[in-house]
């Protein structure tokens, strides 16, 4: 397999990644035509949990959003080390040459999985961002699909995210534009190339 994709979603203590700390990761990996291969998902317990004394306080104002509570991430959660591990063994297990994510905010995914994964970051130098394809959609006058009301979970989000993914998959299968017949989420170099266009 020359490429395999890694739709994520995080949940989080907040909206800095340089600063807060993906509490859980939700993949969907994918083939090169986005068939489905596997899922995973996992809470995340880091050893900084102990050290921050107004944890309680900040874990109050996140776990508003993605309800996850301080007894279920103690309770249910696998140590970082243990994630990074997981994961990197789900990289190698499907022997892409390369690894890509993709997901709907890609900016602030790959800042959080790079601080996920430290040192041996496994995936590809940029990720995709599910909002290019849609905005390249609208601007054909091709309705992209209305994206789900986000569950807060983090492999929930990702799953829905891959049935947006689906759905533009066949707009742009029925799309009769030739620039946008060349989008073709399968190979993904022809959003590159888009992209290039995009910055001209």
């Amino acid at each position: 397999m020359k490429t395999a994709y890694f739709i994520c979603d995080f949940e989080t203590t907040g909206l800095d990644p340089s600063r807060d700390y993906p509490i859980e990761v939700g993949l969907v990996i994918c083939s090169e035509t986005f068939a489905l291969l596997d899922t995973y998902s996992s809470l995340i317990l880091w050893p900084a949990f102990t050290e921050l004394t107004d944890w309680p306080t900040k874990w109050q104002k996140a776990a508003a959003v993605h309800r996850i509570s301080l007894s279920d991430l103690k309770e249910c959660s696998r140590p970082v080390e243990m994630v990074r591990r997981d994961i990197a063994a789900l990289v190698s297990r499907f022997r892409a040459e390369t690894a890509i994510l993709v997901s709907d905010n890609i900016q602030f995914d790959y800042a959080l999985m790079r601080r996920l994964m430290g040192p041996e970051f496994p995936f590809h130098y940029h990720g995709y961002d599910t909002q290019l394809v849609k905005s390249l959609l609208s601007m054909a006058g091709i309705s992209p699909p209305n994206p789900t009301e986000k569950q807060h979970r983090a492999l929930a989000d990702a799953l829905d995210l891959y049935a947006e993914i689906q759905q533009m998959m066949v707009a742009l299968e029925l799309a009769t534009a030739p620039e946008i017949r060349a989008v073709n989420m399968g190979s993904c170099n022809a959003i590159s190339r888009e992209r290039k266009k995009l910055r001209r």
